[in-house]
């Protein structure tokens, strides 16, 4: 009788585990599938690349270092 009490703890901490890393997969499978939905939705970057245009492209100053009022110098090296 106790071969058969064991061998129900043992499938039942199978089960447990199994049940345990079927969630840590699906949660992992939505969070991927959340980022790449969300990096299909993101409008264009912040800070466009070298020859991507965008909405900063040519003379203008990104928002945040118009604030920092920079000389013409400095602006030229950003």
């Amino acid at each position: 009788m106790k071969d058969g009490v064991e061998s129900l703890g043992r499938i039942r901490a199978r089960g447990i585990t199994l049940l345990l890393i079927t969630f840590g997969v699906g949660v992992l499978a939505g969070f991927a599938v959340e980022r790449v939905l969300a990096a299909r939705s993101s409008p264009e970057p912040f800070f466009p690349g070298p020859g991507m245009g965008g909405p900063f492209a040519g003379d203008v100053m990104p928002p945040p270092f118009e604030r920092l009022d920079l000389t013409p110098d400095q602006q030229s090296q950003i």
